[in-house]
């Protein structure tokens, strides 16, 4: 048995790293947890918005479908389009190219509120607040 003990909490060094372990594991099956909850609602939204999307289609109010979406897993995208000519008129293309390019307008700008990972290896995260600077005495802001 070592003798050695953790100054912060006065406690013997292995109980401590023991404890320690557990909350990490206690956490990273939170997280698991919180992750697939996310991932059911996503998949309830997504058959929901299909069975909204196959209604107003038997209703006859809407025309023209674009599909993208990706395989988790394999991380291919998979994209289709149903825009028959005899229906949708040519010249309405470019309506629905217009919506494209505003959709990727509007994928970049969510893109770029990702958090990103600094030269430094820190973590940028436009959705946090900035740490508080605090100047030491004898520090100069040049």
């Amino acid at each position: 048995m070592s003798n050695v003990v953790s100054l912060l909490t006065r406690k013997p060094w292995h109980e401590e790293q023991a404890e320690k372990r557990r909350q990490r594991r206690a956490e990273g099956r939170k997280k698991r947890k919180e992750l697939s909850e996310a991932k059911a609602d996503h998949k309830a939204t997504q058959l929901a918005m299909l069975d909204e999307i196959r209604k107003l289609v038997e209703e006859d109010k809407f025309e023209g479908l674009l599909i993208v979406g990706r395989d988790p897993k394999t991380k291919n995208f998979y994209n289709d389009f149903v825009l028959d000519v005899t229906t949708v008129p040519l010249n309405d293309y470019y309506a629905y190219s217009g919506v494209l390019a505003t959709l990727a307008t509007e994928l970049n700008q969510c893109a770029t509120m990702a958090p990103a990972l600094m030269a430094d290896g820190s973590t940028l995260d436009p959705y946090m607040e900035p740490p508080e600077v605090v100047y030491m005495e004898g520090d100069f802001d040049d």
